[in-house]
């Protein structure tokens, strides 16, 4: 059973509180709601907070800056985690040996690959370029070690071809998240799963899913903060998604709330993916 509350409730019962942003937080530029009052308040009352978004289109450095000017609430880097950086991360520790990439993608998933130390990266320069059918089999297909893909307003044909003929000589293929979609006021944007959805088709190879649902990004929460096991019973996702947020927190073991400011309503709460809670907004007290 779902249980209405709010965050005064909430604030007593847990102490690591894992907020998404779009949706939850603000909608495009904007904040939502009380969405400012809200992670104020869990900021006053000493609770751990961590901002974990499947954007992968940012770094972590841009969502320091937007999370300032947006909210006017200067949140520490070690607060926010990008599906880019874990992304970046991940590749780092568990796959040392790639060192050459091809990137569906946008700047941020180049610049925490930077950081990473992965410095031979493609594929952003392909966005302006159109499939000719001529000219195009002359053209080398890019020697790399493993795809990234993720939203990509510059996504095309060509990048389409590159990924799939590189993840068939043996490239792998990771994907940033798979969330089909993105709301962006009253329209709905294809989200990152809808490329991934195209070239694992063409492909015919599944990717690596490093965003949620997968819990990926929880582990490297707890290893980087020093969490220990024992407190998730502690921990509360806060979500818009029931496909992403809230099976998340299920596939990880915690407890989840879902919010009503994004793409999930009342009516859908009927579903197999339930939440243990329901608020209004992130604000609500």
């Amino acid at each position: 059973m779902i249980k209405e509350s709010n965050l005064t409730e909430l604030v007593k019962k847990y102490d690591y509180f894992i907020l998404d942003a779009d949706g939850v937080i603000w909608e495009s530029n904007s904040p939502i709601g009380n969405s400012i009052k809200g992670l104020q308040y869990l900021l006053d009352n000493k609770k751990s907070v961590f901002i974990l978004t499947n954007n992968s289109y940012k770094s972590r450095a841009d969502f320091v800056k937007k999370g300032k000017t947006v909210l006017g609430i200067e949140l520490p880097s070690d607060h926010w985690y990008t599906s880019s950086r874990i992304t970046a991360v991940f590749i780092k520790e568990r796959f040392p040996e790639i060192k050459k990439v091809y990137v569906v993608g946008g700047p941020g998933i180049v610049e925490e690959l930077s950081l990473a130390g992965i410095n031979e990266v493609k594929g952003m320069e392909d966005s302006s370029k159109k499939y000719e059918e001529e000219e195009f089999w002359s053209t080398e297909i890019a020697d790399v070690d493993c795809v990234i893909a993720g939203i990509d307003p510059g996504f095309n044909y060509y990048k389409l071809i590159h990924a799939t003929n590189c993840i068939r000589r043996g490239a792998k293929f990771i994907a940033t998240n798979t969330d089909s979609g993105i709301k962006m006021g009253t329209y709905l944007m294809p989200g990152a799963g809808s490329l991934v959805a195209a070239i694992e088709k063409c492909s015919e190879t599944k990717p690596i899913i490093i965003g949620k649902p997968e819990t990926i990004s929880l582990e490297m929460i707890m290893k980087e903060c020093k969490i220990p096991e024992t407190e998730k019973s502690k921990m509360l996702m806060i979500g818009d998604r029931l496909e992403t947020d809230i099976q998340f927190a299920k596939n990880a073991g915690i407890s989840s709330c879902i919010v009503l400011t994004g793409v999930t309503t009342k009516e859908m709460l009927h579903g197999n993916i339930k939440p243990d809670y329901l608020m209004d907004k992130l604000g609500t007290f």
